[in-house]
C-alpha cells in the first residue's frame, strides 16, 4: 500500500514537472527558482516608451488593440441601462469618455500612459458602475 502511494506521488510530481518544469527554466532568474508562468502576465500599466516604441498608429484605440487587446473585452454580462454594456468605461484624465470605440479620439502622441482598472479597483476610485472595468488614460497637460 506505502509503494502505491509513493508511486502515485512521483507520478504526480512528475506531470506537474512536465507542466511547469519548462517555465521555471525561462522565467527563474540565475539559481533561483520560481513557479512563475513561462509567459509572464502583462501590466495593467502602459507607459509612454512602450507606446511609441510599438509605433501603434494614430489613436489610443489602435495602441491598446496592438499592446493590450484584453483591455477591450467585454468583462461583465450586459445589464439594462449599463450604456457601456458590460465593457470597460474610458477616462481621459479624469473625465469620462464612455465606451471604448471612444479611445479611437485621442490622438496618440498627447498619451503619457494607458492603465486598466479592473472592476474591484475601479470601484474604490469611482463608484459600482464600472462593472466592465475602467481604462483611464493620461495626457499631457
Amino acid at each position: 500500500m506505502l509503494n502505491r502511494q509513493l508511486f502515485r506521488g512521483s507520478l504526480v510530481a512528475l506531470a506537474l514537472f512536465t507542466q511547469i518544469g519548462p517555465a521555471v527554466a525561462q522565467s527563474a532568474p540565475t539559481g533561483q527558482a520560481t513557479l512563475r508562468p513561462a509567459t509572464l502576465e502583462r501590466s495593467n500599466v502602459v507607459e509612454q516608451e512602450e507606446i511609441r516604441a510599438a509605433d501603434a498608429g494614430p489613436s489610443a484605440y489602435e495602441a491598446i488593440r496592438r499592446l493590450r487587446p484584453e483591455y477591450l473585452t467585454r468583462r461583465a454580462t450586459p445589464q439594462p441601462g449599463d450604456p457601456e454594456e458590460g465593457y470597460p468605461v474610458v477616462y481621459l484624465d479624469g473625465v469620462r469618455l464612455g465606451g471604448p470605440e471612444t479611445l479611437k479620439n485621442i490622438p496618440l502622441d498627447t498619451i503619457t500612459r494607458i492603465r486598466f482598472l479592473r472592476a474591484s479597483e475601479a470601484a474604490q476610485w469611482l463608484g459600482r458602475t464600472h462593472r466592465g472595468g475602467v481604462i483611464a488614460v493620461s495626457t499631457i497637460r
